[in-house]
C-alpha cells in the first residue's frame, strides 16, 4: 500500500506525461492489489488549484472528482488527530501546510509517499516510494 501526493494522483488521472511511464505502470500495477491511498487534503488543494487558475481540468471539478475517486482506484485517509500531532515532529519542513499533512499521514500509516515534491524528498521524513523495474 501507498500513499500517493496530490500531483501523482491529479497525473494519473489525467493520463498527464509528467508521471514517468514506468511510475504509471507500476501505479496500476498497484491499484491491482490494493486502492492508492490519498490523504483529504488532495481534494482541498486540488480545488484550490483550479479556483486559482493554477491547475486546468479536463473537464469540470465536480465532474473529474466523480470520476477520478473511484473507490477501486482511491481510498481516501481522513486527517486525524495523530497526523495532526506527528506535524509537529516535522517542523520546520516545509512551508505548504498540505505537503506537511500528506507527509505526516504517510508517516502515521507507515507507507512510502509516491511524490516528485523535492522538498519532501530531501527531508529524509518518509519513506519515498520508487516504481519496480520493468524489462
Amino acid at each position: 500500500m501507498i500513499l500517493i501526493d496530490t500531483h501523482i494522483w491529479v497525473w494519473l488521472a489525467n493520463q498527464d506525461s509528467r508521471l514517468k511511464p514506468e511510475y504509471r505502470q507500476s501505479l496500476e500495477l498497484e491499484i491491482q492489489n490494493a486502492p492508492l491511498m490519498v490523504s483529504d487534503i488532495s481534494l482541498w488543494e486540488i480545488q484550490t488549484a483550479v479556483s486559482n487558475g493554477g491547475m486546468i481540468l479536463p473537464m469540470p471539478l465536480d465532474e473529474w472528482f466523480r470520476i477520478a475517486t473511484n473507490p477501486s482506484v482511491i481510498n481516501f485517509q481522513r486527517i486525524t488527530p495523530e497526523v495532526v500531532v506527528e506535524i509537529n515532529n516535522l517542523m520546520p519542513f516545509h512551508k505548504d501546510p498540505a505537503d506537511r499533512i500528506i507527509t505526516a499521514t504517510a508517516r502515521i500509516l507507515e507507507v512510502p509517499l509516491a511524490t516528485h515534491d523535492r522538498d519532501i524528498i530531501k527531508s529524509n521524513a518518509v519513506s519515498i516510494w520508487q516504481p519496480k523495474a520493468f524489462d
